[in-house]
């Protein structure tokens, strides 16, 4: 059985809706009201800031993640699993897989918990706080480089801001 196509007659040019508008040959469409809405302007902005993130840690092979959870896990030693996810805004379960590759690469060791048995606290090996220090230095650059793409005198501004929007 063959099948047909039936094709609708065509519409007068009089009843046609007017085109929208096509991306342009370079790809930059028009924003729009998109362009106003601070989670959009976020979202560009955190790309932008994780691009360079990687580009500059590309060498060492720690996310944005597993370089959280180091500076967390040294300026509070003995943390836990659950206190790291809350800090991190994630669920505990990311945050075991995110510690076990750390303990992998030998950047971090889990102890028992004196204060809950069941759980575990974190603490930085050597080699830990010896990469976290090089990739300290690395961060720097990076932020530095993205408080360049700022006016001057909005760094702590735009910290203020943020913090404020994460509460």
């Amino acid at each position: 059985m063959a099948l047909v196509q039936r094709l609708a007659p065509p519409v007068p040019a009089a009843r046609r809706r007017p085109r929208k508008k096509q991306a342009s040959p370079t790809g930059t469409l028009e924003l729009g009201r998109l362009g106003r809405l601070i989670g959009f302007g976020l979202r560009l902005a955190q790309l932008a800031v994780f691009r360079d993130f990687n580009e500059h840690l590309a060498a060492s092979r720690v996310t944005t993640a597993q370089f959280s959870a180091l500076c967390l896990v040294r300026d509070n030693p003995g943390v836990s699993q659950v206190a790291l996810a809350e800090a991190l805004r994630t669920e505990p379960p990311r945050v075991v897989t995110l510690i076990d590759r750390l303990a992998r690469r030998g950047y971090v060791i889990r102890l028992s918990s004196t204060v809950d048995r069941r759980a575990s606290a974190l603490h930085l090996t050597a080699e830990g706080a010896r990469v976290l220090r090089k990739l300290t230095a690395i961060v720097t650059r990076h932020d530095r480089a993205i408080e360049k793409r700022l006016r001057h005198g909005n760094r702590e501004l735009l910290l203020r801001m943020l913090a404020d929007i994460a509460r």
